[in-house]
């Protein structure tokens, strides 16, 4: 028989392993053994299942349960949660990631909805104010201050609005005729429940709380704006003051208070350090020559900053803490 050709063969003293055939000897060089073409490949582990849905079903249920409480917002993350996760499921994704998430975004879901729900009840059951009729209140005169004998012979300058005091408890209609810009002084000490004051002027909702109130507010600051009624809605005993704009607190170019109030800056400035620490509502305007819009503050919370106001102005603050601005 003759011997094979030259080559690489299996060589049958060596498990297998390829050897060089020289034509008549095998040579010691070898070469690895050739796969077998039939062999199957090894199944993968169930460990090795893809499991990205399943991660991210259980990533938006955590963001979705953080989330719950937010109206709406909540409801929307636990929504896409849930939906992640069950197609994660329907791929045969990991288990023990889906349905946490889903069950995550479930609780988030209904977390959201219910507060949703409960913030519109709150709102619908709130009451509305409703002018509720009642006897007249009589103004109060206040007589003229006796000058004292330092004081200048210069005649003021009369009022454009005449100074009217209106003293009540509970629910009243005032009735008045105010054609010019004014401030509306409103105080209710032992009020206890909802606390509002409004006109039909175009400020309309000068006070909107709960509970006792002490503050200043403007009104007629529109041109061609006049005021006839006020109306007042409390659980206490109140007093109510209608005054000229010229009778508010003058400063040159600082002033600190608390409260809504009505100050008036003589001196001249074009920016303002204005600082406020309470936590809810903080509104700043100035009304002057050199601010094109009145509105210069409009924010929630304690604030500090620095901004364009322009002195000389008739500035009103809005604010249920401390606050103080200081013209530059």
């Amino acid at each position: 028989m003759s011997n094979p050709a030259p080559g690489w063969y299996p060589a049958p003293h060596a498990n297998g392993e390829q050897r060089y055939w020289d034509g008549s000897q095998w040579q010691e060089p070898t070469a690895p053994a050739l796969p077998d073409a039939s062999a199957t490949p090894a199944a993968p582990t169930p460990g090795a299942r893809a499991k990205g849905l399943a991660l991210a079903a259980l990533i938006v249920g955590i963001i979705a349960f953080l989330t719950g409480l937010l109206p709406v917002v909540g409801a929307i993350i636990g929504a896409v949660a849930i939906v992640l996760g069950i197609i994660a499921l329907v791929k045969k994704q990991s288990k023990g990631l889906s349905i946490p998430g889903i069950i995550l975004g479930a609780v988030a879901f209904i977390t959201s909805i219910a507060v949703a729900a409960g913030l519109t009840a709150f709102m619908a059951s709130s009451p509305s104010p409703v002018a509720v009729e009642s006897s007249t209140p009589s103004a109060i005169e206040t007589p003229p201050a006796e000058p004292t004998p330092f004081e200048e012979t210069e005649e003021p300058v009369a009022p454009l609005v005449p100074r009217q005091e209106f003293a009540g408890s509970g629910d009243m209609v005032i009735d008045l005729n105010v054609a010019e810009p004014a401030i509306v002084a409103f105080i209710c000490g032992d009020c206890t429940r909802n606390t509002v004051v409004k006109t039909n002027g175009r400020e309309s909702l000068l006070v909107n709380t709960i509970g006792a109130y002490s503050g200043s507010n403007l009104i007629n600051l529109s041109e061609g704006s006049v005021t006839t009624q006020i109306v007042v809605e409390s659980t206490g005993n109140w007093t109510l003051v209608v005054d000229d704009v010229s009778t508010a607190p003058s400063v040159a170019t600082a002033a600190s208070g608390g409260g809504d109030s009505v100050v008036i800056f003589n001196g001249t400035f074009d920016t303002a350090t204005i600082t406020n620490d309470s936590g809810g509502n903080f509104v700043v305007k100035a009304y002057g020559e050199g601010n094109w819009s009145p509105l210069i503050v409009n924010t929630i919370g304690a604030y500090s900053g620095t901004v364009e106001m322009s002195g000389p102005a008739v500035v009103q603050v809005n604010s249920e803490g401390n606050w103080s601005i200081t013209g530059q």
